[in-house]
């Protein structure tokens, strides 16, 4: 994994991360992410191959957007952004999911991160390798991998 602090500073701004991916019929596993069960975020494909990205803040109630339906094989597009509501971290904040340019989930949560989401964990590509910061399928194997499919690449920016 790579250290949270060499990716584009997050906290108390706005961030998207996009991923271009080439899915096979039942695609699954993590895409991305950052921090861990405490404070982080994952994008994955559950079980199904829904599209689904967990957003978790300390003591807040962790938010999850996924898609209604699994995504067909082939070539696609899924954004998880955070558009951040201030200029600190005490502002109201919306998250989305966008499948191939089309919001499928969107909700808000009462404040963005003010700092780093961790300081021990990593951001993983293909795999979460540490506390989970998603909900993963009961059963799967350790850090949920990717499978089924091609990461083309990942993309964490800010404006």
């Amino acid at each position: 994994g790579i250290p949270e602090s060499s990716l584009p500073r997050t906290f108390n701004r706005s961030w998207t991360v996009n991923a271009n991916v080439n899915l096979g019929e039942r695609a699954t596993g993590v895409i991305a992410a950052v921090g861990g069960n405490n404070s982080g975020w994952s994008l994955y494909l559950d079980e199904k191959s829904c599209p689904t990205f967990v957003h978790r803040l300390y003591s807040m109630e962790p938010l999850t957007l996924k898609c209604a339906a699994p995504l067909a094989a082939g070539q696609h597009r899924i954004t998880a952004s955070l558009d951040h509501g201030g200029s600190d971290g005490a502002k109201p904040s919306t998250l989305k999911l966008e499948i191939d340019g089309a919001t499928v989930g969107q909700g808000s949560v009462e404040y963005a991160s003010p700092a780093l989401y961790t300081i021990d964990e990593t951001f993983d590509v293909g795999m979460d390798r540490g506390a989970p910061a998603g909900f993963y399928p009961r059963g799967s194997d350790l850090g949920f991998p990717f499978a089924g499919g091609k990461i083309e690449d990942v993309t964490v920016s800010t404006p």
